[in-house]
């Protein structure tokens, strides 16, 4: 798709389609809003008073060859109250953009981009608004209506940005990363939605390498013989109930400029269950089946390793991720077993639908032997993060103040909301064993903080974050840019955290 920029008024744009933002009450109405009112006699005004529009955020109504515009389709959407226009409204604005008009057989939209988004930042959430709003939850369907091309894009070939100022370097830079870091978050998507059967370690192996060649990423996949042999405890009792073998993936992108390849990398540990029972600890029947998106986190560092390869980080950057499934069988870890992970310490396993954290312990423990600037893990950890935290945001935590807060203010930064929990020394008693150095379940609640308590067992002195994204990788309903179904949640934070 070709991003192009343009200083046309939108009142005089000539094109398949333009939209227009109008925020909620807004008195008077903006310029471009009255300007286009004049030219349809007052139609803009009649369709924006009916039930069907009131400006919030989401609502949005088209018409279709309005009288006096030289349009197929004028589409005027809510990205909320005037008082809230900022990046996260002008990505709903490219959402719904995206979304009304992707069944209309149109190939080039105009969106006018209001003055108060008119920056690097602004340009960024536009596109990606624009180009994650396709979603592709239906992929697997196959009736004649339902089949494309591809589903998790939408038909456009041509984006155009009315501006209301001079297009500097700043935002050309911007809207030229928009687009892979957008590519980034439809191919998390995608590897979420694609359904355990088909989606099992080895072949989430192959994506990640197909989709980082592409990006100039090198990739290393061990198998499960190699991992047996390096002493991956937590990866081998995971996955040895499973007639799925194992992998651990782990892609590296290494900066051009030899100053820079010279840095100590930022490493990225996702978690990789790419069907999760929970072993013979087994889940209840009901939910069982979106246990497919337990892979979330590894798809994240996927998505983000394929986004940093094609932008150019200014640091090397390592994606890690331990990958296996997750069944009950004959030769399924126990309830009472103890298990010696890569970093040598054992683990008393109470609980096997624990198993997540038993594989990015491993994971952490070799990304900390890369001797790394800092680390950070993302997982569809616990359900006591969406008890604690809704489907609005993700849990954060880390063993560093200053670099846990980096992390929180870029997500915010870029539509990903993640909220900290502590990580007082008081909840170091959660994970002690009477017989193993540590065990992988507490016996009280604070379910989210007992995972991410383990998880700093093996990080050491390493600066780390956790995000667990339990609760927002996927969606229910849809929601302006955020199609229902997977969310592709994470990608962007990682990204930016690369690029910082």
């Amino acid at each position: 798709m070709r991003i192009v920029f343009s200083s046309a008024d939108a009142a005089d744009y000539e094109g398949p389609a333009l939209v227009v933002g109008a925020c909620q009450a807004e008195e008077p109405p903006a310029p471009t809003l009255r300007a286009l009112d004049r030219k349809t006699g007052g139609l803009v005004t009649e369709v924006m008073s009916g039930e069907a529009f009131s400006g919030k955020a989401h609502t949005s109504v088209m018409l279709h060859r309005p009288a006096g515009l030289k349009l197929r389709r004028l589409v005027v959407a809510g990205p909320g109250a005037s008082a809230g226009v900022d990046r996260e409204a002008i990505r709903r604005l490219g959402g719904i953009a995206a979304r009304r008009l992707m069944f209309e057989g149109i190939r080039e939209v105009a969106i006018e981009i209001p003055a108060a988004c008119f920056d690097p930042a602004g340009i960024q959430a536009c596109i990606e608004g624009f180009c994650l709003g396709a979603g592709g939850i239906d992929a697997f369907r196959t009736a004649p209506e339902s089949r494309k091309k591809d589903p998790y894009h939408g038909p456009w070939s041509r984006l155009t940005l009315l501006c209301p100022g001079r297009i500097t370097a700043a935002v050309r830079r911007a809207a030229a990363s928009a687009l892979p870091v957008s590519e980034g978050v439809i191919l998390a998507r995608r590897l979420v939605n694609t359904p355990g059967n088909v989606m099992t370690p080895v072949r989430l192996a192959g994506e990640a390498r197909r989709a980082c060649r592409a990006a100039g990423v090198t990739v290393t996949v061990l198998n499960e013989k190699q991992i047996r042999e390096r002493g991956f405890g937590g990866i081998v009792a995971v996955s040895q109930g499973s007639t799925q073998p194992p992998r651990f993936i782990v892609m590296r992108y290494r900066p051009g400029s030899k100053r820079a390849a010279a840095r100590s990398p930022l490493a990225l540990v996702g978690k990789g269950i790419t069907f999760d029972s929970g072993g013979l600890s087994i889940k209840p029947g009901k939910g069982m089946e979106s246990m497919k998106a337990d892979m979330a986190g590894a798809a994240a560092v996927i998505g983000a390793m394929t986004a940093i390869g094609r932008i150019g980080a200014p640091r090397p950057v390592i994606g890690i991720v331990p990958a296996c499934e997750n069944m009950p069988s004959g030769s399924a870890t126990r309830p009472g077993d103890v298990i010696e992970t890569y970093a040598g310490k054992t683990i008393e396993v109470l609980n096997t639908d624990a198993e997540g954290r038993l594989i990015l312990a491993d994971g952490l423990a070799w990304a900390v032997r890369q001797k790394p600037e800092a680390i950070v893990d993302i997982a569809t950890l616990t359900g006591a993060c969406v008890v604690a935290l809704g489907h609005v945001y993700a849990g954060l935590m880390g063993n560093d103040d200053e670099w846990v807060d980096e992390v929180r203010q870029l997500a915010l930064e870029h539509g990903e909301k993640a909220w900290p929990l502590p990580m007082d020394p008081e909840y170091d008693s959660l994970v002690e064993s009477d017989i193993a150095d540590v065990r992988n379940t507490g016996k009280e609640p604070p379910g989210a903080i007992t995972a991410a308590k383990l998880l700093q067992q093996f990080v050491g002195d390493c600066r780390w974050a956790h995000l667990d994204i339990a609760g927002v990788e996927w969606r229910e309903k849809d929601a302006a840019w955020i199609g229902a179904g997977p969310t592709g949640f994470g990608v962007r934070t990682l990204v930016a955290l690369a690029l910082r």
